[in-house]
């Protein structure tokens, strides 16, 4: 488990993603794709939550890595379609659900839970 909430915490997730899936013999593809939806889930907890913790958990079980988010909100409505051509942002949970094999979000406390699941090979 990471705790915290600053710029820093994607950078951070990712390393602690990296690590321990490396560790468990996840595959290089697979890491690669961990480290871009845990990126994804944790800058978008940073960014519109006024959390001053997210936590992140990463589990194996079943063949499957579940990565999961949580903060402590304000709760607001996900959505993953395609952001405008032209568009900066917004793409972030478009690619999540494209690189997860499901994903989903759930209340949690004041907050939110985000998470996604991708098989481990």
């Amino acid at each position: 488990m990471l705790s915290g909430a600053s710029l820093a915490t994607p950078g951070r997730a990712r390393a602690f993603v990296r690590r321990h899936s490396t560790a468990w013999g996840v595959s290089a593809a697979v890491v690669s794709s961990l480290e871009l939806i845990v990126s994804e889930l944790a800058t978008n907890a940073v960014r519109h939550t006024r959390s001053r913790h997210i936590k992140l958990r990463l589990t194996l079980s079943k063949g499957k890595v579940t990565v999961a988010v949580t903060d402590s909100g304000p709760r607001h409505p996900l959505q993953s379609s395609a952001p405008e051509d032209e568009s900066e942002h917004g793409r972030g949970l478009f690619l999540v659900e494209a690189l997860s094999d499901s994903w989903g979000h759930e209340a949690h406390g004041d907050g939110s839970r985000v998470w996604a699941a991708i098989r481990a090979r």
